[in-house]
């Protein structure tokens, strides 16, 4: 494939005449870049159906065409054209690991984030599907524990996300080692109830067949 396909051939007057709506304009471009659109909504990694990558391409068609107005001519129009594809792609996972039709990864990435490399320069092992259930979840525990109280989510933060020692929690809220890890433990129990409740972690905390939480672990 062209690395560039359409470089030649999109020059600035063609530009003109897409965002001003032209028709013959407008199937031209999708000949140049239809190959480009499809090989990304495509890609096996992503798990569509046959269903589902056609009303990606349909919902990428559009976009393109409501937003190429904003497109600067100075810029890579192939990575205009892959970054709408690798979005919209993004967005039908999110969809589904939120209405619960992906119970579990196929086999990290925030939102906002940039997907430039995203189809080139991964690894074989990469895997999209868990990327974006892995950043839903952080998404969704970090909501979670901004609705506990203070004493829970800066106990639970420094000793997760800051990695500090009981000893080094206790010097931080100026209490004992011992009441450092009362503390801790406290507040988990109160965090796996919250996530039992919770439509998006609920699954992951019932009872598993030797009696065990999921959320225990």
């Amino acid at each position: 494939m062209d690395p560039a396909p359409g470089r030649n051939i999109i020059d600035d007057a063609m530009l003109d005449k897409l965002v001003g709506g032209d028709e013959e304009a407008w199937k031209r471009f999708f000949e140049v870049f239809d190959s480009l659109i499809r090989s990304i909504v495509s890609w096996p990694k992503w798990h569509f159906s046959e269903t589902i990558r056609e009303d990606i391409l349909q919902t990428v068609r559009m976009e393109i065409h409501k937003s190429l107005g904003r497109f600067r001519k100075d810029s890579s129009l192939e990575y205009f054209v892959k970054r709408i594809c690798i979005h919209r792609c993004i967005d039908e996972i999110r969809k589904q690991v939120r209405e619960r039709e992906l119970m579990s990864p196929y086999d990290y990435t925030q939102a906002g984030s940039d997907y430039r490399e995203m189809m080139a320069g991964t690894g074989l092992d990469f895997d999209p599907v868990l990327a974006v259930v892995l950043s839903e979840r952080a998404s969704a525990l970090r909501e979670i524990l901004n609705d506990m109280d203070d004493t829970c989510k800066n106990t639970i933060e420094s000793f997760y996300f800051k990695n500090q020692s009981y000893k080094e929690m206790a010097a931080r809220f100026n209490i004992s080692v011992i009441t450092a890890g009362t503390r801790l433990a406290k507040c988990l129990d109160k965090l796996k109830i919250i996530l039992r409740r919770n439509r998006f972690f609920r699954e992951e905390c019932l009872p598993t067949t030797d009696s065990h939480s999921n959320c225990n672990r």
